[in-house]
């Protein structure tokens, strides 16, 4: 049976209260962001470095991918138009390329490795190096293929409109974390376990993620400025959410020791 725990923020720490065994745990938003408080409060600086690195190369990426749109949003005539796309058109396509390759083989990784970061933090472990971890862990190629598949079916659901699309993004919500944990778990293991593991709290992951929406509001009036502060205190907020249902589960395979799994780390 799985034991389910809640965290407390007591007196600036975080303390574990494990409930009985077999209880229901209860999705508590508000102790998640108070934990986050605890983690930034500790070393807020590291944590804001490893966030900012990966929203600028998200933010190259996306500037690659982009520029078709950008492109299309011309005040131009259609004959002005189709002029411009036949002598800049194998450019904005190979820059189209770069951008998905950017997203896939860097953006996609640090994003685990930002998870590895904020698991870590949450110990009092502030290592910044965390942010690359997947190039190192001997499983780059897994974690690509898995968050390739990830977004992929993510995309494919969005097909069918928008609120699948929306649905199967909170089913595998918790991908980048579990590979933070075990970068070894191939696709079928690591989808299935954030399937598991959001069974029942998509709803709260998007009420959590609306949350924080004054503090968007804050990041619109300073025209994105914000966005590079407050994102350190969103992150670390999802990763109490994922450190509270990852308690107990039971990877797949356990022949991977270069990181523990969260039975080990709580």
């Amino acid at each position: 049976m799985l034991q389910p725990f809640v965290i407390l923020a007591i007196e600036g720490e975080i303390v574990y209260s494990m409930h009985k065994e077999g209880s229901d745990i209860m999705f508590d938003r508000v102790t998640y962001k108070e934990n986050a408080k605890v983690v930034l409060k500790r070393n807020y600086w590291s944590c804001f470095i490893v966030t900012l690195l990966v929203a600028l190369i998200s933010g190259i990426g996306s500037t690659f991918l982009n520029i078709e749109y950008r492109v299309e949003q011309l005040e131009l005539s259609v004959e002005q138009f189709n002029r411009f796309m036949s002598v800049a058109g194998p450019w904005i396509t190979l820059a189209g390329i770069i951008g998905a390759i950017i997203s896939l083989f860097v953006v996609d990784m640090l994003k685990i490795g930002q998870a590895r970061f904020f698991i870590d933090a949450r110990h009092g472990e502030y290592r910044p190096e965390s942010l690359f971890m997947v190039y190192k862990s001997g499983y780059f190629w897994n974690c690509v293929f898995v968050t390739f598949m990830k977004n992929l079916y993510v995309f494919l659901w969005s097909l069918l409109f928008v609120i699948p699309g929306i649905i199967a993004g909170y089913r595998y919500y918790f991908v980048e974390y579990i590979l933070a944990d075990q970068p070894d778990l191939g696709k079928d293991e690591a989808l299935a376990l954030s399937a598991e593991m959001t069974d029942g709290i998509k709803m709260d992951l998007f009420i959590m993620e609306l949350s924080f929406f004054g503090w968007s509001l804050l990041d619109l009036i300073t025209f994105n400025l914000a966005h590079y502060f407050i994102a350190p205190y969103k992150q670390a907020t999802y990763a109490e959410a994922y450190a509270a249902y990852s308690r107990g589960k039971q990877y797949y395979n356990t022949d991977y020791t270069g990181y523990y799994g969260p039975e080990d780390r709580f």
